[in-house]
C-alpha cells in the first residue's frame, strides 16, 4: 500500500487539463469540479511559491487564486483555455499582493514563530529529492535572483518541465513569444551568474580575493551582492574556470514533476467563500475539499526561497546523456556527411496504434515502430513474446548483466515510471525486449547499442577527473586510467552525472540499460522534449521523428551536424545488419 506521500505524489504527478472535464466543471459537475481543482493546486503553488520567494503568505496567495478561478470557471469561454487562464490569474494575484504589501517581509524579517525552517522550497526540494552536483547549484541560486527574474523563472522552469507551453507562458505574462524570449534569455544570464557564485562560495578553500570581499557580506543572497561577486568571477583568474562546464539549466529541468504540495495546506476561505455556490445548482460543492483534505488540512508557514520545481531525475544523457540534462555534445568518432535524416523504418508492430484500455498484445516475429499516441505493450507482454524465439548469446560477456534485473527510477515521471528492467535472456532477446516495450524497431535498437559498445555491458566511456562525476566504486583511478574515471556505463552508455537515479541499476543490469535508454527515446518521439526548441538545432522539433531522435541521444540536439554524423553510423550499422556479421559475434 502507497504511504500517504506517495499517495499525494499521485495527485499531482502529471498536470493535464482534459477540455471535457474543465467543460464538466463548468456546467457544473461536481466529479469534474473535484478532479479539476485537485489537479490545480500543485501547478498554482509551484508558481506562487517561486514567484514569491517561498514567502509565508504563499499559500494565502494560492487560497486567492484558487477562490478566484472557482469562481471564475462559469465564465470562461474557451474550455481548451483553461490552463493559460488559471496561470494568468495566478500571476496576477501575486503581482497583486506585492502591489498592495508594497514591499512583502523577506524570511529572515519573519517572526520565528511564524516560519517553519523545514519548508524552505529549495532546502525541501534538495532533502526530498537528494539533489547532487548541478541540480544541486541551480536551486541554490534561485536564492539570487530578484523578483522580477523569480517570477519570470517560476513559469519557465515549468515550460522546460514539460507543464507549460510557450504560447501559455506568453498568455500568462501578457507578452509576445518574442518578447518572452528575450526576457528569458536575460534572467537565465543572471541565473547562470548565480550558479557560479554558489561554487565559488561553497569551494574550500575559498579564493581569497572572494573572501576578501565577502568580509562585508551578511551572508544573505541580494541582486547587489550578485553583481559583485559574478563580476568577480569573471575577472579572477582562480574563479573564471567555474563557468567553463556550466549545463544549460532548461536542460537539467526537462520532464520533471512539480514540488509536491505541503501536507496540511488548508483553504479555509476558498470553503467558506465557495462553499455550496460554486455553480448553481450543482447540489454541495465541497466534495473537491473533502477530496483534497487529505493534502490540504492545516496551514504551514513556508518560509523561503526559490526550487519550486522539482529538480528530480535526470533521464538522457547525450551516448548516454539524460533527456533531463546537459551533457557535452560528445565529438563524432567518424566523419560523415550531413544529409537529412528522417524515419525510415516501415516495418510495425501487429498492434493497433490508437490508444486502448488493453495493452495490445506484440507479434512475435518481429517490433516495429509505433507512432506517437500508441499504446504500449507492457514488460511481461514483451517478455513472454521475446521468449516464444530463442536467441542464442552472441555476447559471452555479458552473462552476470544479462541475468540482472533492474529497478524502478525514484522520482520519476512518465513515461521513466514504466522503466524497471524486469527482463532477462541473451543480449539480443533483451534488446528486442527493449524494441517492444517503448515501441522503437528493433533493427535501430540492435544497430544503435552496437555503435554505443558493440553490445558490451562492460563497455565504459567518457572518462573525466571531476570525483563528483564518478559513480560509486569507480572513483578517479578505480578502473585503471589514473586521475581519471568513466562517466558512460552498459550497453548503451548511459551516462551517471546527468541519470545519477537511474544507477546502479543501469551500470550492472542489461536489461536496465537498454529499458532507461528507449524509455529516454520514447519521451523525445511523443513530442515531450520541447526544450530542444530552445536550443541550437537544426530544424524544428516535434514529436514523430525517430531517427531525429536517436541523435539527441548523442548530440543533445536536434539534427545538428554531430546528430546527423551520428544517425549516419547507425544507419550504416543497420544496412549492415552488422550484429549478424562473423566479426561481431563472441559466443
Amino acid at each position: 500500500m502507497p504511504t500517504a506521500g506517495e499517495r499525494s505524489s499521485q495527485v499531482y504527478q502529471d498536470v493535464r487539463f482534459d477540455p471535457a472535464t474543465v467543460t464538466a466543471a463548468m456546467r457544473g459537475n461536481q466529479a469534474a469540479l473535484d478532479g479539476l481543482v485537485a489537479s490545480c493546486l500543485p501547478l498554482v503553488y509551484n508558481i506562487v511559491g517561486r514567484s514569491m520567494d517561498g514567502h509565508a503568505d504563499v499559500d494565502d496567495v494560492v487560497q486567492e487564486t484558487m477562490l478566484h478561478a472557482v469562481r471564475g470557471l462559469p465564465g470562461l469561454r474557451d474550455p481548451e483555455r483553461f490552463r493559460p487562464w488559471l496561470v494568468a490569474i495566478a500571476i496576477q494575484q501575486v503581482r497583486g499582493r506585492w502591489r498592495t504589501g508594497n514591499r512583502l517581509a523577506s524570511p529572515t524579517e519573519l517572526d520565528p514563530d511564524l516560519a517553519d525552517p523545514a519548508a524552505d522550497f529549495v532546502d525541501l526540494t534538495i532533502a526530498k529529492l537528494g539533489l547532487q552536483g548541478q541540480r544541486l547549484e541551480v536551486a541554490e541560486a534561485t536564492r539570487w535572483l530578484d523578483e522580477g527574474d523569480r517570477n519570470l523563472l517560476s513559469l519557465w522552469w515549468l515550460e522546460a518541465a514539460g507543464e507549460l507551453t510557450r504560447s501559455e507562458l506568453a498568455d500568462a505574462l501578457e507578452l509576445t513569444s518574442q518578447q518572452v524570449a528575450d526576457r528569458v534569455r536575460r534572467m537565465r544570464e543572471q541565473l547562470d551568474a548565480a550558479r557560479v557564485i554558489v561554487r565559488a562560495l561553497r569551494a574550500s578553500p575559498r579564493c581569497a580575493q572572494l573572501a576578501s570581499l565577502a568580509r562585508d557580506w551578511n551572508g544573505l543572497p541580494s541582486p547587489l551582492w550578485r553583481k559583485r561577486f559574478a563580476r568577480h568571477t569573471r575577472e579572477c583568474d582562480r574563479c573564471a574556470y567555474r563557468w567553463s562546464d556550466l549545463v544549460p539549466a532548461d536542460r537539467l529541468l526537462v520532464g520533471l514533476a512539480l514540488v509536491p504540495l505541503p501536507v496540511g495546506l488548508a483553504l479555509p476561505e476558498l470553503r467558506a467563500s465557495v462553499g455550496g455556490r460554486a455553480h448553481a445548482g450543482s447540489g454541495n460543492s465541497g466534495g473537491w475539499f473533502a477530496k483534497a483534505g487529505s493534502v490540504l488540512s492545516a496551514k504551514p508557514a513556508i518560509a523561503a526561497a526559490a526550487a519550486v520545481v522539482v529538480l528530480g531525475i535526470g533521464v538522457v544523457a547525450a551516448n548516454g546523456w539524460g533527456a533531463f540534462d546537459e551533457p557535452s555534445p560528445k565529438e563524432p568518432t567518424a566523419a560523415a556527411g550531413t544529409e537529412s535524416m528522417q524515419p525510415a523504418v516501415t516495418a510495425s508492430m501487429s498492434t493497433s496504434p490508437s490508444p486502448s484500455d488493453a495493452s495490445p498484445k506484440p507479434s512475435v516475429s518481429r517490433f516495429g515502430l509505433l507512432p506517437p499516441g500508441a499504446k504500449l505493450p507492457s514488460g511481461a507482454q514483451c517478455a513472454t513474446a521475446v521468449r516464444a524465439k530463442p536467441i542464442r548469446e552472441n555476447k559471452a560477456v555479458n552473462a552476470t548483466a544479462n541475468r540482472t534485473t533492474g529497478h524502478t527510477v525514484p522520482g520519476a515521471t512518465a513515461p521513466l515510471t514504466r522503466v524497471d528492467g524486469k527482463f532477462t535472456g541473451t543480449t539480443e532477446q533483451i534488446l528486442r525486449w527493449a524494441a517492444c516495450k517503448w515501441g522503437i524497431d528493433e533493427d535501430m535498437v540492435k544497430a544503435q547499442a552496437a555503435i554505443e559498445s558493440w553490445w558490451h555491458m562492460d563497455n565504459k566511456g567518457d572518462y573525466g577527473t571531476d570525483a563528483s562525476r564518478c559513480p560509486a566504486g569507480h572513483g578517479l583511478g578505480e578502473d585503471g586510467a589514473p586521475g581519471k574515471c568513466p562517466e558512460s556505463y552498459g550497453i548503451m552508455q548511459v551516462r551517471y552525472p546527468y541519470n545519477m537515479q537511474a544507477f546502479p541499476g543501469v551500470e550492472k543490469s542489461t536489461a536496465m540499460n537498454a529499458d532507461y535508454a528507449y524509455a529516454v527515446w520514447r519521451s523525445c518521439y511523443e513530442g515531450k522534449m520541447t526544450w530542444l526548441n530552445t536550443v541550437d538545432r537544426g530544424s524544428q522539433y516535434k514529436a514523430g521523428d525517430a531517427w531525429g531522435c536517436l541523435g539527441v541521444w548523442f548530440a543533445g540536439r536536434w539534427h545538428t551536424d554531430a546528430a546527423e554524423q551520428y544517425v549516419k553510423r547507425v544507419k550504416e550499422y543497420l544496412s549492415q545488419r552488422i550484429w549478424t556479421t562473423r566479426n561481431f559475434q563472441q559466443p
